[in-house]
């Protein structure tokens, strides 16, 4: 009975002993426990970019009405042509995303339309003319006068090389913002 007592009081402060001083075992699956709570509540922002072609349809009694058809992946498209770019940021995580923003080139042999760019959420949109390096609410160039003199003008829309939308609070999860803008084909 004696050696009963003594192997369960044994027992009893091996078990104890490293539930009282945190041993890395504990620690480690404490860590686990609570890395897999976050896992749970992060914010996962999924993103589809789709492309429409803008086509010009007249009715039987002559009137024109512009309808914007989906490209899909047999896209052809010659110069003139406006195209719409449309992004859709959509949370399907379970925690509100922070600090969203999305950049999107102007792609090549293309020129942004001015006064194009919309979203439904209220993001800050600016511009960028050196590649994506930096961005402007009002990008500004250069501009050399006839007496030499070099004057800063707001630069043409055809420099513009990417738009970036940025958000002004947290995407809760289940929620989705679309931005777009729309270029023309050189």
């Amino acid at each position: 009975m004696k050696r009963l007592l003594i192997g369960l009081s044994a027992i009893a402060a091996f078990t104890a002993v490293p539930l009282l001083h945190n041993t890395p075992a504990q620690a480690n699956f404490l860590k686990a426990g609570s890395n897999l709570v976050k896992k749970l509540t992060q914010p996962e922002v999924k993103l589809n970019l789709a492309a429409y072609k803008k086509e010009v349809e007249h009715d039987q009694i002559g009137q024109t009405k512009v309808v914007w058809k989906d490209l899909g992946s047999q896209a052809v498209v010659q110069p003139g042509d406006v195209l719409r770019y449309s992004i859709t940021s959509r949370n399907i995580g379970d925690a509100a995303a922070r600090n969203l923003v999305l950049n999107q080139p102007v792609p090549a042999q293309m020129s942004y339309v001015p006064n194009s760019a919309a979203s439904n959420a209220g993001l800050l949109l600016s511009y960028s003319i050196d590649g994506g390096k930096h961005f402007s609410v009002r990008p500004m160039i250069q501009v050399k006068q006839a007496d030499g003199n070099l004057i800063e003008t707001p630069a043409p829309a055809e420099l513009y090389t990417h738009l970036r939308w940025e958000a002004q609070g947290d995407l809760p999860p289940q929620r989705n913002i679309v931005a777009s803008y729309e270029v023309r084909v050189r």
